[in-house]
């Protein structure tokens, strides 16, 4: 299995990329369980191979381009994720989590 790992500029955040014997490529936050596969990514990315989808969502993390949610109970970080919507997040929160929505680069993206 072939992997690769990309640091936020504030180093908080460890993005890995795992490539596996299938063929299957999977991106995720290291030590959280969130995750996606190519396969998932393939209806944001037509047209492309499921290599070059992923290769794109990735870009769009590193590049500040996609709304990442950290979620917190008691002030530990629970999981990390990519978002497609706050408003959304926010209407799922539990009372005991409190949600930061960043960019890669560590701007808020909350409005």
């Amino acid at each position: 299995m072939k992997s690769e790992e990309h640091r936020s500029p504030d180093g908080r955040l460890t993005l890995l990329v795992r490539y596996e014997e299938d063929e299957d490529i999977s991106i995720g936050f290291a030590g959280f369980p969130w995750h996606i596969h190519a396969d998932g990514l393939a209806p944001n990315y037509p047209g492309v191979s499921l290599a070059e989808a992923a290769h794109r969502f990735v870009e769009d993390v590193i590049f500040s381009r996609a709304v990442i949610a950290i979620v917190k109970v008691h002030g530990d970080i629970r999981d990390i994720w990519i978002t497609e919507g706050i408003e959304q997040e926010l209407r799922y929160k539990q009372a005991d989590e409190e949600i930061e929505f960043r960019y890669w680069d560590g701007t808020d993206a909350l409005p």
